[in-house]
């Protein structure tokens, strides 16, 4: 899936990328984000889904100009790219660059410029 600009319009009414909050289990996979403009302050991402999984995301060149929000993964991630991502004009290389909690198993999560 790819997602343009347009398609994000709901999903930042949230605050949050890519939010998902519910019960039971679910598999979220092969997603890309790709050249985003954020101007206000926005979580990248808000997954409260006990049992949820995110598999093979890619986020690239994504510029938030604010600070970024609390985003936070629950249960388990694999396979999730962050590839020249910025905030504020600096490139994201870690967890804390993008106020990233993770709670829970986080398999595969890289950073590059």
């Amino acid at each position: 899936m790819r997602l343009r600009l347009t398609s994000l319009i709901a999903l930042l009414a949230t605050n949050a990328m890519l939010k998902a909050e519910d019960e039971g289990e679910c598999l979220h996979e092969d997603c890309r984000f790709e050249d985003i403009r954020i101007e206000t302050s926005a979580a990248l991402i808000g997954v409260n889904w006990p049992r949820s999984t995110l598999r093979g995301f890619v986020f690239k060149d994504i510029s938030i100009n604010s600070e970024a929000g609390k985003s936070l993964l629950r249960y388990r991630s694999e396979g999730i790219l962050m590839q020249n991502f910025a905030i504020n004009g600096k490139t994201a290389l870690f967890d804390q660059d993008l106020n990233l909690h993770i709670e829970g198993e986080a398999n595969n999560l890289r950073y590059s410029k």
